[in-house]
């Protein structure tokens, strides 16, 4: 059989012949080799909009000799590291746009999000752009600024949502903003490629009055001035979200807080990951942000602030990444009346027992353990995750069922065993959905069946091994079982 393939971003290769008892993964795997033997990539295939699966046998599948397959590149990047991993990374989906029926009633919400070469469809949209539209959503669609601003021209003077992360912003689009004048809730501009951020303030003085939600995480060029963010937000008296993760400068996060604390008294969620502000600055808004229920913030390295938090009657879910795992400071931690606790610990990259080759220094919870256990057990948070090298058994049976994710998430290596841990504390696996082995852990494959076994709800499973040839004996057992025992599994990292 002869296939040949076209990819999103233009262009064919084939073709090439494949077998009949091949499966679709080994066909993925050949054309990576083919096409981008050097680039860690690997390739989705998609046969009339749906993805083909990989464990499928070719004459499973109704493919025919001489087939074209749409063909998607993918990154073989950890979820991890591809920008805040708290932020959607979306599922790319061909431009196939939505249809506008006038008998199912007005079109409010225009979504085409991770559409790509969404631009060859930008002719058909423009019926799409009735007076009800309020919502528009590109996240991820990859656009250039040319055609931001076309949309923006298209768009109706109601609009009210711009999710528009992950694309091309330069200040054409900013200013095209300013010109439209859109009473918008919602200004979603984050973890794209942005030239120049200049125009925020002024964003923040046609818009402020109407804006609720300000999205900017990951946008470098906020650093070329401290003040940038601060002086947009001085004019939304409204704000109640706003996302500035990935923006690790003092002196912004010093003008940003404190704008924040002064002219956003309605402030719900601040996400803040990857940023480090100063503990005073931090400590100061806290007093301020009486209405706070979501904070995402790291380097936090003293049980003050924690104390600071704990005076927050409204708050309900918390992600911190903390420097320590000292007793007091975790006593304090597990006081705070929350649901939801994401906790990230990771120590000084200087510190002794940090590898030259690990990417981050991740602090276990094996030290102290009973103290930790007790700790744990008294904090009244139904989902708690832990971002660590290594938990003792203990400290895992404290946390029980309330358990969420587990593992570095990052480069590290540990003398303990994840996996190992798990095995002993069955109550916490039943809730589990993501899992992250240590790098240069050894690992046995009855002891990952056993694992997945006990693990129903697992979607994300990081194996780390490292380089080629590290793994000793063959895993294939475990890694059967993982897709024998756990179905809702959607991504899994060798």
């Amino acid at each position: 059989m002869q296939l040949s393939f076209r990819f999103a971003h233009g262009g064919t290769y084939g073709p090439v012949q494949c077998e009949t008892h091949m499966r679709v993964d080994d066909v993925a795997h050949r054309l990576k080799t083919l096409v981008k033997p050097e680039e860690k990539v690997y390739a989705r295939l998609l046969l009339e909009g749906s993805w083909l699966t990989s464990c499928q046998k070719l004459s499973e599948t109704s493919l025919t000799d001489g087939d074209v397959i749409e063909t998607v590149w993918a990154s073989a990047s950890p979820l991890a590291e591809q920008g805040n991993d708290r932020q959607e990374v979306l599922p790319r989906r061909p431009a196939i746009l939505p249809s506008l029926d006038r008998r199912a009633g007005a079109l409010d919400l225009l979504d085409l999000s991770g559409m790509y070469k969404l631009h060859q469809s930008l002719h058909e949209m423009e019926p799409l752009f009735t007076p009800s539209v309020q919502v528009l959503d590109i996240r991820q669609c990859g656009l250039k600024a040319p055609l931001l601003r076309q949309l923006l021209a298209q768009a109706p003077a109601s609009l009210k949502e711009f999710r528009a992360s992950r694309n091309f912003i330069d200040p054409s689009v900013l200013e095209c903003l300013c010109e439209r004048s859109f009473p918008l809730r919602v200004l979603d501009i984050g973890y794209s490629h942005c030239k120049d951020c200049s125009l925020l303030p002024r964003i923040g003085e046609i818009l402020g009055a109407y804006l609720e939600e300000l999205g900017v995480g990951d946008l470098a060029k906020l650093k070329t001035s401290t003040t940038l963010l601060a002086a947009a937000v001085t004019k939304c008296p409204n704000l109640k979200v706003v996302d500035f993760a990935h923006i690790d400068n003092l002196g912004f996060l010093d003008e940003t807080f404190k704008s924040l604390a002064q002219h956003c008294p309605l402030i719900e969620a601040v996400y803040g990951y990857r940023t480090e502000p100063r503990a005073a600055m931090l400590q100061d808004f806290l007093s301020h942000s009486r209405n706070l229920a979501h904070l995402e913030v790291s380097g936090i390295s003293a049980p003050e602030t924690i104390r600071q938090m704990a005076e927050l009657t409204s708050l309900r879910s918390l992600r911190l990444e903390l420097c320590s795992s000292d007793p007091d400071m975790m006593e304090s931690v597990c006081r705070l009346q929350v649901e939801t606790l994401f906790l990230e610990f990771n120590g000084d990259p200087d510190a002794e027992g940090c590898a030259e080759d690990d990417i981050e220094f991740v602090l276990d919870l094996c030290d102290n353990s009973q103290e930790l256990a007790k700790s744990f057990g008294k904090s009244p948070a139904t989902c708690i995750s832990l971002i660590v090298a290594a938990a003792d058994p203990v400290v895992l049976q404290a946390v029980g069922s309330r358990l969420h994710e587990l593992g570095p998430m990052r480069s590290h290596s540990s003398d303990h065993s994840i996996l190992g841990a798990l095995v002993q504390t069955p109550s916490c696996c039943v809730n589990l959905v993501r899992l992250s082995i240590n790098f240069y852990e050894q690992i046995d494959a009855g002891t990952l069946a056993t694992v997945a076994g006990m693990c129903p709800l697992l979607r994300i499973v990081q194996l780390n091994a490292d380089e080629f040839g590290f793994q000793k004996t063959p895993i294939d057992e475990g890694v059967l079982a993982l897709g024998r025992q756990c179905s809702r599994l959607e991504h899994l990292d060798f």
